[in-house]
């Protein structure tokens, strides 16, 4: 099981903490991401192409491999000013 989370923006419009998903072999962040994308309606409202992505607390690129028993979160760029 792979654990997935979302956090800022994009949390608020999926109106989602996160889900849960099964692991299958040869998964990737980008494959998670494809994943999810298709289990919410309003997922066009989320800039995808810009999320950030993290495993087990480490930021990755969407071609890191994916685990049974990893934590994928996905979130916005980190501005501040």
């Amino acid at each position: 099981m792979i654990q997935v989370l979302f956090f800022a923006h994009t949390r608020q419009l999926l109106k989602s903490d996160g889900v849960s998903l099964d692991a299958e072999p040869g998964m990737t962040v980008q494959t998670v991401l494809d994943s999810v994308s298709e289990r919410f309606d309003n997922w066009d409202l989320v800039d995808a192409d810009n999320l950030m992505c993290a495993r087990n607390h480490t930021l990755v690129t969407r071609d890191t491999a994916v685990i049974s028993g990893d934590t994928i979160a996905f979130f916005p760029p980190v501005t501040g000013g």
